[in-house]
């Protein structure tokens, strides 16, 4: 229902005979009390209602456009249209009402949730990290004297990284080798 009380854009409004331009509901109400008898006949007839047409296809009210065909004369057409934009202006008046009803969250309150939050997970980030499993008693010592030894002796740390890369080459063309064969 585009435009019931409000304004439809320019390239949908209603462009009377005689050249008036309506462009809601509560114009054509107001325009249609005053048109003359030759205006309205030439709008609707045994033919066409474009006024009905413009209510159905523009403002997407069924409704009024079925009572609009239905109606007998232009004195109907006005006491329909009279009834519905009355209507209208209730149902805008209650949403306005309903918005300033709503009440907005106070934003401090959500930005006093973010610093807690934040203070939480700092405090959680000063606690001292626990270990889920427990340490095996062998592993400490085999795990200090690897790195004793690599400490001591860093030609071996060299040595490791050299081996495995010589060995990751070997496997690989190897493969490739096997690849080829098969």
């Amino acid at each position: 229902m585009q435009g019931a009380v409000g304004d439809v854009p320019s390239r949908h409004h209603f462009i009377v005979k005689n050249g008036t331009r309506i462009k809601n509901l509560r114009e054509l109400y107001t325009s249609l009390k005053s048109m003359d008898n030759i205006t309205f006949n030439h709008h609707v007839n045994d033919f066409k209602n474009d006024f009905h047409n413009w209510v159905r296809d523009i403002h997407k009210d069924n409704r009024l456009a079925s009572d609009l065909l239905a109606a007998k004369n232009r004195k109907e057409m006005v006491e329909h249209l009279k009834k519905r934009v009355e209507e209208l202006q209730d149902v805008k008046e209650e949403v306005k009402a309903a918005e300033t009803k709503i009440v907005k969250k106070d934003p401090r309150k959500k930005n006093r949730r973010k610093r807690k939050i934040a203070a939480e997970a700092q405090t959680k980030e000063m606690l001292p990290k626990t270990n889920i499993l427990p340490e095996r008693p062998i592993a400490k010592p085999v795990e200090t004297a690897i790195q004793n030894t690599l400490v001591q002796h860093p030609s071996l740390m060299k040595l490791t990284v050299g081996d495995f890369m010589l060995g990751l080459l070997i496997g690989a063309i190897a493969g490739l080798i096997i690849a080829r064969i098969i």
